[in-house]
């Protein structure tokens, strides 16, 4: 299990992408690979080389 500083999110996606949910609030660095979407709200730094969603809802 590898630990993390409070406030750093790392996702590492399936064929599905990651989805972060409308209602839903993330703060601090987002890293990811593969697609992400947001619906909800990320405030913070995006860490990718890969592609990035931002829906209606997201913010």
């Amino acid at each position: 299990m590898q630990l993390r500083k409070p406030g750093e999110l790392s996702v590492k996606t399936n064929l599905q992408g990651t989805v972060i949910a409308e209602g839903s609030e993330v703060e601090g660095k987002f890293t990811f690979t593969g697609t992400a979407t947001v619906n909800g709200r990320l405030r913070g730094e995006i860490i990718s080389n890969d592609s990035l969603i931002v829906g209606e809802k997201g913010v």
